[in-house]
């Protein structure tokens, strides 16, 4: 199985693949061993961007590709802030800048 690239008389490789040996190197030497010396090209893929779990838990993503978040100190000891302020925190907020985009990416890389 001769891989793309290789038609041209080149002697690599491409540099997207990589040798996959199905037999030890000890036995394919000629002389050696009866079994010949095969390889295949495997294509390696591009590593994933991981999902951040702590920002999954935390952050949304709207329809619109916005990240949505709940607003700070609204655990405890309430009773000191007014109607008002207990009323405006209960609302979600959006995140904005730098600190959106990279919780854009921390929640799975995708793009608007």
């Amino acid at each position: 199985m001769v891989p793309s690239g290789q038609e041209s008389g080149e002697r690599f490789p491409v540099a997207a693949e990589k040798v996959v040996r199905l037999f030890p190197t000890h036995a394919c030497r000629e002389g050696v061993g009866s079994l010949p010396s095969l390889a295949l090209y495997v294509p390696i893929p591009m590593p994933k961007q991981k999902t951040k779990k702590a920002v999954v838990k935390r952050m949304k993503l709207t329809k619109s590709g916005k990240v949505k978040r709940s607003h700070a100190f609204t655990s405890h000891i309430m009773v000191r802030r007014t109607t008002k302020r207990k009323r405006q925190l209960r609302k979600d907020a959006l995140c904005a800048g730098k600190f959106e985009v990279n919780m854009r990416e921390c929640l799975g890389g995708k793009r608007r």
